[in-house]
């Protein structure tokens, strides 16, 4: 999902449900409008290892922000429950040092 602006509310619960929210800059937004006006059949490429986005018919791009930790667990296919899973041998080792 691309826009110039999401809600911080509705931002988190996309990053919770596997949803990429890409925020980019209002021209840029307006640059990707105008071009799927003219082609419809427009393709963007988005980058989440290196956080970038482009608009393959012209090659324009931008970077965006995302959290580390909503990064690493979207890179992995997990949510937060996952993540908890994927340390269970970890957090058993801290809970028996206690």
């Amino acid at each position: 999902m691309v826009s110039s602006f999401f809600a911080d509310i509705f931002k988190n619960n996309c990053l919770n449900i596997g949803v990429l929210p890409v925020t980019v800059s209002a021209s840029f937004a307006d640059r990707i409008l105008s071009e799927v006006a003219k082609h419809p059949d427009t393709e963007l490429e988005i980058d989440l290892q290196n956080q970038r986005i482009t608009l393959l018919s012209t090659g324009d791009g931008e970077t965006f922000d995302i959290n580390a930790y909503k990064k690493g667990n979207m890179q992995h296919g997990f949510d937060d429950i996952d993540y908890l899973l994927n340390m269970a041998s970890a957090i058993d080792t801290f809970a028996a040092s206690r």
